[in-house]
């Protein structure tokens, strides 16, 4: 279920997506100051994609968190967060035990 997850491509895709802007920014703001735009833009992108990529790491870290407590105790889930719960079972419906005899 965890390996079905886009939420890691999207988050890697938003961090790139805020370093690019951030360089724009940098370099639009180093052209108007006469300064070197290039390095200015390159040290602006990184910045902000370490920042980005740093703090969307917690929001991955609680979806798989959620995602274990769900497997290892479904029941759990469906007293506290009903909705969650049946929105998790309505996209990965339960099968049954493979026997591997």
């Amino acid at each position: 279920m965890v390996n079905d997850s886009i939420i890691t491509s999207l988050m890697f895709m938003g961090s790139i997506c805020v370093g690019l802007l951030g360089g724009l920014i940098g370099g639009f703001v180093a052209m108007g100051s006469g300064e070197d735009w290039a390095v200015n833009a390159t040290v602006a992108a990184v910045s902000g994609y370490v920042i980005c990529a740093l703090t969307t790491e917690v929001v991955e870290s609680g979806i798989s968190a959620i995602f274990v407590c769900y497997a290892e105790h479904p029941e759990q889930l469906q007293k506290i967060h009903p909705h969650l719960y049946h929105k998790i079972t309505e996209k990965y419906p339960a099968k049954p035990p493979q026997s591997h005899a």
